[in-house]
């Protein structure tokens, strides 16, 4: 959280660009789907306790476009989920550490020194 306090541009963009990721990868795996994919997505940067949680909500189709631009469905669908949970985790959790690290190798990463940490006000 504190990376998000000061980095909010940075982080949130590594955010949108993680999920993209996923979604583009998984779904252009002949695996899943073989499609060109679309997403709608949205940040929401806290909690129902009104504490800092950044996280993103994404709207995806159930499928997407093959290379002759028509509608191809899933080939795999277990459990209600377009992919499983635990490779778009992965995948994630891969992709967005390995692009942390290139901001923090790079400089681009604000990192707050010593006791700096701001107040959050939060609703009583």
């Amino acid at each position: 959280n504190l990376l998000c306090i000061y980095n909010p541009r940075t982080m949130y963009d590594l955010l949108f660009q993680s999920a993209w990721y996923v979604i583009r990868t998984l779904s252009e795996d002949p695996k899943w789907i073989g499609a060109r994919p679309a997403a709608t997505m949205v940040l929401h940067t806290w909690g129902q306790q009104l504490n800092l949680h950044p996280h993103l909500h994404c709207i995806v189709p159930n499928g997407g476009l093959n290379s002759e631009g028509q509608w191809q469905f899933p080939k795999q669908g277990k459990d209600n989920f377009l992919y499983p949970v635990a490779v778009m985790r992965s995948l994630f959790n891969g992709i967005f550490l390995s692009k942390l690290h290139k901001l923090f190798k790079n400089k681009l990463i604000r990192i707050p020194q010593g006791d700096h940490t701001p107040k959050i006000r939060t609703a009583s």
